[in-house]
């Protein structure tokens, strides 16, 4: 989605953008996501005082595999978004704390700006639940289902022979 200044410049009032962006390449590293929707943007842009305005919401769909268990999670994903753009020079010194990004061409694309902010909106663990107890180490059960008797301790074996002194 390419923005140009001149364009937005020369416009009366906020004018609406809608598209659709297929994350596969941005969420393709991630294995413990099963599938997908594409990511849609609908947004308000808005050119005052020399700086661009946008505004507006993302929407998508995930399913994954909890980190714990394995079972599937499906989430939505719902972002707002609110960035500046500007051509002013004023805005090209990045130690400032400004919000505004500053674009020195006339032309630049939106679309790894709106990526950004999805991507930082996924959840890096997903848990099927906040108390999930998840698989035994030793048997493989979902421990959400059913209780296994494994003997979950583990000894050093370095301190092994302590446990036969504990044991009299």
């Amino acid at each position: 989605m390419k923005i140009n200044f001149k364009e937005m410049a020369g416009l009366d009032g906020p004018i609406q953008l809608e598209t659709q962006l297929d994350m596969s390449q941005a969420l393709g590293s991630r294995r413990d996501i099963l599938r997908h929707t594409p990511v849609h943007a609908e947004l308000t842009a808005e050119f005052a005082a020399g700086i661009f305005l946008i505004d507006g919401q993302l929407d998508g769909d995930i399913v994954f595999s909890c980190s714990r268990c394995l079972d599937e999670v499906s989430e939505h994903i719902h972002v707002p978004f609110h960035e500046s753009f500007s051509q002013d020079e004023q805005f090209k010194d990045e130690n400032e704390e400004d919000d505004v990004f500053y674009i020195p061409q006339n032309e630049f694309d939106l679309v790894p700006y709106l990526e950004a902010a999805y991507l930082m909106s996924v959840p890096f663990v997903a848990l099927c639940k906040e108390d999930c107890r998840g698989l035994c180490p030793v048997c493989g059960t979902n421990r959400n289902e059913t209780d296994c008797s494994c003997r979950m301790e583990r000894i050093d074996p370095r301190l092994a022979e302590l446990q036969k002194f504990f044991e009299k």
